[in-house]
């Protein structure tokens, strides 16, 4: 065999089953002088969210996440109004009758806190998923749909919550 047809077959690209997926989701999201960068891949032991967060050109810190569910959506907010970013990562429910999850950081000067949110309630018989998150201006938002007769209707349940301190972190509280 000819060397360089060799080489030419040994320099192709690799077939798609060798190539690494793509991420599933991604997103840049900025806030002031920060900017997040948040991407998701799916893996045969679930999804994993990894976040670069930057202030200016400076990498502050990179997190990795793994996230019951696909991820879904990401935000960047001040819901506490002290001039400071907060990260909020949204994954579905593992299920289609399990609620979605929020994942949350606060990025404070000397350190990063995280952000938990605790949903007081086990979701309807009739739930089928499809819930999602929303970020207002001084909240977040759950809205879940509701289903009559297993059918999913124009209507929804909206539950808000308040960033609130607990201890050295953040808490997210129903109004």
């Amino acid at each position: 065999m000819n060397v360089w047809l060799l080489y030419l077959l040994l320099s192709l690209p690799m077939t798609t089953s060798q190539q690494p997926t793509p991420p599933r989701f991604q997103k840049i999201l900025r806030f002031n002088v920060y900017t997040f960068v948040v991407k998701s891949e799916m893996s045969d032991s679930g999804s994993t969210a990894t976040v670069a967060a930057y202030r200016g050109g400076l990498l502050l810190t990179r997190l990795v996440q793994p996230v019951g569910g696909a991820l879904l959506g990401a935000d960047v907010g001040d819901l506490d109004e002290n001039r400071l970013p907060e990260l909020y990562l949204y994954a579905a429910g593992q299920t289609d009758t399990t609620y979605g999850r929020v994942y949350g950081w606060q990025f404070l000067p000397e350190r990063l806190a995280t952000i938990s949110l605790t949903i007081p309630s086990a979701p309807a018989p009739a739930f089928r998923g499809n819930d999602r998150f929303t970020l207002t201006k001084n909240s977040l938002c759950h809205l879940v749909p509701i289903y009559k007769g297993g059918q999913q209707t124009n209507m929804a349940q909206r539950v808000c919550y308040r960033l609130r301190p607990l201890r050295e972190n953040y808490q997210l509280l129903a109004d």
